[in-house]
């Protein structure tokens, strides 16, 4: 390169790891190496809070305090942020966006709850008021998988007997008196 005169050398950064460089570039010429600085970095999340000190002031046991903690990503990339709690989990913060759709998921699946429940106290209504009209045998014969109540209960109490060790009393093991007899029957002799 001849006195006085000045070139462009075209430097193209390729970034290959997400960390930034401080590094030189050597140029070397007959009267020596010269170093300019290079420095190279990367796009980050630059988060800062506004107010760093968050004073709830004077709280009285029972009743709470609430305070805004607004913080500003002046970097150039998204971030999520989180918040450590006390006992090391870590809790993601939600932008307004995040919460108001929270909030429409909560009330749509409020809403579709209250109509499931709806749904299912009319169908309950539906069946008892079609049980009212229909004879119990009529039941009885059309589904003979239905049991009356007092037999459903007889055998609650039948299995709550045998987790016990005792054996349920079976019609096998009772007469059943005449009812103009005046005789009862002490059922606690035919439990083992």
């Amino acid at each position: 390169m001849s006195a006085g005169l000045s070139t462009t050398i075209t430097i193209t950064f390729t970034p290959q790891l997400n960390e930034d460089i401080n590094s030189v570039f050597p140029i070397l010429s007959e009267t020596g190496r010269i170093d300019i600085p290079l420095i190279c970095t990367c796009k980050k999340a630059l988060v800062a809070v506004e107010e760093p000190l968050i004073n709830f002031g004077d709280v009285i046991f029972g009743e709470q305090n609430t305070q805004f903690l607004r913080l500003n990503n002046t970097g150039a990339l998204t971030t999520k942020v989180y918040a450590k709690a006390p006992d090391g989990r870590t809790v993601p913060f939600l932008t307004l966006d995040e919460l108001r759709t929270r909030e429409e998921v909560e009330v749509a699946n409020a809403e579709r709850a209250r109509e499931l429940a709806e749904k299912a106290a009319e169908q309950t209504e539906e069946q008892d008021e079609e049980a009212a009209d229909a004879p119990a045998d009529n039941v009885r014969a059309s589904h003979p998988e239905l049991k009356p109540k007092d037999s459903i209960q007889s055998m609650a109490a039948a299995s709550a007997l045998e987790s016990q060790g005792k054996r349920p009393i079976s019609m096998a093991d009772v007469s059943i008196p005449d009812r103009r007899s005046p005789e009862a029957v002490d059922f606690d002799e035919f439990i083992a």
